[in-house]
């Protein structure tokens, strides 16, 4: 169970209109080599799971701290960063069982390689976190809005369309995002940059994980607003929302004993600290 709910997390992956300075400006993301981000992280999972034994429901609600150290940055910009969650608070409460709260845990530390326009190009999570009890956490991430390659001001939108490798195996998740520069508003002294992006995937992947070579098909939405330091090309703030409905076959058991599909919610809160 703890390989699925890792699977899960790695491929399911917010008001106002225009305000403040008008002016057009570059939006992105600069990361330096050597440099530690601290976030706060509130997650929540509400994941409801078919399989041959019938409908279980899982729910999660998650505290932690995060620390995004900078490994490297190559010359088109895209940082290996190592991230760390730590202080985690996790209470599940799993089918109609009493609720559990475990406190002070910390989860393995996980690579993800995030491009200047925010974009994760790929994570180990997922294999790192298989067989770990905090792999529901997902390894923790710097999710953010998706950024243009042009300058823009408030009321600008822009699309992108591109593949998402899984990070597991051969195949990928098609994506198509459509954004939207929101307003600037003042946010712990900065004057930021509020983006929206809207994202549709379409999952389509052979993994193998722990020996066992199995599939993973289904969509996934989502909903990013992140608030962006122009001036620094930093990430202040994501509030995210993603919904999937995803099915996983394992090959070794065809039919519908090795079939279980997961469909949900999952609500992420990342702030500076």
């Amino acid at each position: 169970m703890r390989r699925l709910v890792a699977i899960a997390l790695v491929t399911i992956a917010c008001n106002g209109g225009p305000a403040g300075n008008s002016q057009t400006q570059t939006l992105s993301l600069i990361y330096k080599q050597g440099a530690i981000y601290h976030y706060t992280v509130h997650m929540t999972i509400d994941l409801s799971i078919d399989s041959a034994v019938g409908t279980d429901q899982m729910k999660y609600d998650i505290t932690a701290k995060e620390a995004a150290t900078v490994k490297s940055v190559d010359a088109s910009g895209v940082a290996d960063l190592a991230v760390t969650l730590t202080e985690i608070s996790l209470t599940s409460t799993l089918a109609s069982r009493t609720p559990t709260t475990t406190t002070g845990s910390t989860a393995p530390t996980t690579s993800f390689k995030v491009a200047a326009d925010g974009q994760v190009i790929s994570s180990n999570a997922a294999s790192v976190l298989a067989d770990s009890p905090m792999s529901v956490t997902g390894g923790g991430s710097i999710a953010s809005a998706l950024l243009p390659d042009h300058a823009v001001r408030p009321g600008d939108t822009w699309s992108k369309a591109y593949d998402e490798p899984s990070g597991l195996g051969t195949g990928t998740a098609h994506a198509t995002s459509h954004s939207v520069y929101l307003r600037n508003e003042m946010f712990h002294g900065v004057q930021a940059a509020v983006v929206e992006t809207m994202t549709v995937a379409n999952i389509d992947t052979t993994i193998d994980v722990s020996g066992s070579r199995d599939t993973v098909n289904g969509t996934s939405s989502s909903d990013i607003t992140s608030w962006i330091d122009p001036a620094a090309h930093r990430l202040l703030k994501t509030s995210a929302r993603t919904d999937s409905h995803t099915t996983f076959s394992a090959v070794a058991l065809p039919g519908p004993e090795g079939t279980v599909t997961w469909r949900g919610p999952l609500n992420l809160d990342l702030e500076s600290a």
